[in-house]
């Protein structure tokens, strides 16, 4: 393709663009349920909102179940880092506008909750290999959801533990450990990401029962290999 070609490319492709995929201090388009409910909060409060209002904008947001792009825009320009002025215009109308600000603290997450729901986690352990996967990619999410997670699997494993002893050859805890090891190796799922939540929950149980769990129960799930 000549150089030509490739730049007039670049130009349709920036062009066709839509104006709220960048972060700018922009949102355009707004749909009119969730610019009320911004501008009925603005009225109350000019400066930056509060946790109570961002839930308030949250389910205006979620009142219909979809978060459309202007919204998506609307979410990611409040929870950015660089805090600055934030205009906002209604669908099909530029003469009318509300100006916010990023959030920060309680109020910031309220809104990250609604960018990137959390996964429902005991909803996808009743959901076998599925769910697992669910739950490998809620993971790989930052580092909250890691920890999330890991306590989550932990806790379910710790109830297993509770039943094991030597009189039962450990039955339970190693059918809970065998079983999420098949999940971690089912078709199309994260093989690593599966193995170490699994590992690395199994060490935590271990630890949280003064090193009580025998190693061989679990070592043997480790991502690089039995120790």
């Amino acid at each position: 393709m000549r150089l030509a070609q490739v730049s007039c490319l670049v130009v349709a492709v920036l062009l066709a663009a839509p104006a709220y995929a960048a972060v700018d201090g922009k949102v355009a388009g707004l749909n009119e349920p969730t610019f009320a409910a911004l501008a009925t909060i603005k009225q109350r409060n000019p400066g930056s909102l509060t946790q109570r209002e961002t839930q308030e904008l949250a389910t205006a947001i979620m009142a219909d179940q979809v978060v459309d792009d202007p919204e998506r825009d609307l979410l990611e320009e409040m929870t950015q880092s660089q805090f600055r002025n934030i205009t906002v215009t209604p669908v099909g109308d530029t003469t009318r506008l509300v100006k916010t600000f990023p959030t920060s603290g309680n109020a910031k997450k309220v809104l990250l909750n609604v960018l990137n729901p959390q996964l429902d986690l005991d909803a996808a352990w009743t959901r076998g290999a599925g769910g697992w996967k669910d739950i490998s990619l809620a993971f790989n999410n930052g580092p909250e959801q890691e920890t999330r997670v890991l306590a989550f699997v932990q806790g379910k494993l710790a109830e297993q533990w509770e039943a094991s002893n030597m009189g039962n050859g450990y039955k339970p805890i190693r059918d809970m450990i065998g079983k999420l090891y098949g999940y971690s190796n089912a078709a199309g799922a994260d093989t690593k990401t599966g193995r170490t939540i699994l590992y690395r929950a199994m060490g935590q149980l271990d630890r949280s029962t003064s090193d009580a769990v025998p190693d061989f129960l679990y070592n043997w799930t480790r991502p690089e290999g039995y120790l």
